[in-house]
């Protein structure tokens, strides 16, 4: 198959626009080295819906239960302090305190690489600059 300069040239302008439209997309940055300041829990425990009907069964209203609970954590920089959200454990995350982390920033979230090597994507709560 012979391809003369006209396709070599159409080849090229494809993976060249290819390439940018593939950093426009909202890739994550570069990843980033951190260490995991303080892991806070919040919420509450298992709790009731209003809209319970009367004389339900034990299994409709284990159900109706819901559990608010979720985890604040702190990842700091060199340059940056970011407070994230989720609504896993540091047992399950891999996100103990003071252990070194490597993760990358995506809009409003970080994707952080555990320990164990999984990706967990964590909402950001803020940023601060480091003073």
């Amino acid at each position: 198959m012979r391809i003369g300069i006209a396709g070599f040239i159409g080849i090229a302008v494809l993976l060249s626009t290819g390439g940018a439209l593939l950093f426009a997309t909202g890739e994550p940055k570069p990843a980033r080295n951190g260490r995991v300041i303080s892991a806070t829990l919040s919420g509450h425990g298992p709790s009731q819906t209003e809209s319970k009907k009367k004389g339900s069964t034990a299994k409709e209203s284990k159900a109706a239960e819901k559990t608010d609970i979720w985890w604040t954590y702190c990842i700091a920089t060199n340059s940056q302090s970011y407070f994230v959200l989720s609504r896993e454990s540091p047992e399950k995350t891999g996100l103990i305190k003071n252990r070194w982390i490597s993760f990358s920033e995506k809009k409003n979230q970080i994707v952080v690489v555990n320990p164990r090597g999984k990706n967990i994507a964590l909402r950001i709560l803020r940023k601060e600059k480091a003073k």
